[in-house]
């Protein structure tokens, strides 16, 4: 199964006109789509470990050598660098909060002094074991969907842009310290949602089609309820990072078939023009009028 995997590696010579990594993608096979991979026998399934069944179920295009292997890596270790620096006792593996400031967490007054580096270290660290857990699963799902999908760099800068893009929408509403991924996680399912809508025609009566907008939307819905159940989630972000990963996909992610009209141009085009509006404006309101 392993042979089939796109990774890093593959990317510089193996790209096609789809945005697609061509390292064994087959024609109309789309990643995003949650379609399945698996084409053998019953007999071979039954001698699948328990690890590849999960594997297959939730990640089979996952990479040790992709992007979002990668940046899962960076945010593990970032956890337990902050745990081991200085935990809570009365806590099992949960940095302090002081810690988490220390090491990059979001901070709209450090950030008032131009502490830059804190628009993007918050979406690497995190609050406790649960929160890193939850976070990286839905990481690891969605990232080896989408990266298999529209490539490397596109990846890259949605998962990047929506986690900048989430922390700057919460500084504008919220005074409160946050951390956590899930601002670039929204991103990941809005750039998502936006690649299915926007192929839909495209990709004719391929069938997972529904099945993927179906289950990108109750995910969508889940994680919202989530938030709001909760008054120590930063809902703010998440809503940053959402409208960011939307505004990504339209202006970055190509239409399948490759042929795009000049309505699909503007259609970038306008999306690009909204998210550098969004950032402009958003950098400018939080240096110059929001009060912390």
């Amino acid at each position: 199964m392993s042979g089939n995997i796109r990774s890093i590696r593959d990317l510089p010579s193996n790209r096609n006109n789809q945005g697609l990594l061509a390292n064994n993608v087959q024609p109309g096979e789309y990643p995003i789509l949650m379609s399945s991979r698996f084409s053998g026998s019953p007999e071979e399934a039954r001698k699948e470990t328990f690890w590849q069944m999960l594997k297959f179920i939730f990640c089979p295009y996952f990479s040790i050598r992709s992007f979002i292997f990668y940046i899962t890596l960076i945010d593990i270790i970032m956890y337990f660098i902050t745990v081991f620096y200085d935990y809570n006792t009365d806590e099992f593996l949960q940095p302090k909060l002081d810690t988490l400031i220390l090491f990059g967490a979001k901070d709209p007054k450090k950030m008032k002094t131009y502490e830059i580096w804190r628009w993007i270290t918050p979406t690497i660290l995190h609050l406790d074991l649960m929160h890193l857990f939850s976070n990286m699963i839905m990481q690891l799902i969605l990232g080896s969907r989408l990266e298999p999908t529209v490539g490397l760099w596109r990846t890259i800068v949605v998962y990047e842009l929506s986690g900048f893009g989430g922390i700057l929408f919460s500084c504008l509403v919220s005074t409160g310290i946050a951390v956590g991924a899930s601002t670039s996680l929204f991103g990941l399912i809005g750039a998502m949602l936006v690649w299915v809508i926007m192929n839909w025609s495209r990709l004719g009566d391929n069938p997972y089609k529904v099945f993927a907008l179906i289950w990108l939307i109750v995910l969508l819905i889940f994680n919202i309820l989530i938030g709001v159940s909760s008054e120590h989630i930063d809902n703010w972000g998440h809503f940053g990072g959402l409208i960011t990963g939307i505004g990504a996909g339209l202006a970055l992610f190509k239409y399948v078939g490759g042929n795009e009209t000049k309505r699909d141009k503007i259609t970038h085009l306008i999306a690009g023009g909204y998210l550098a509006f969004y950032f402009i404006l958003g950098l400018s309101l939080f240096y110059t009028v929001v009060e912390v």
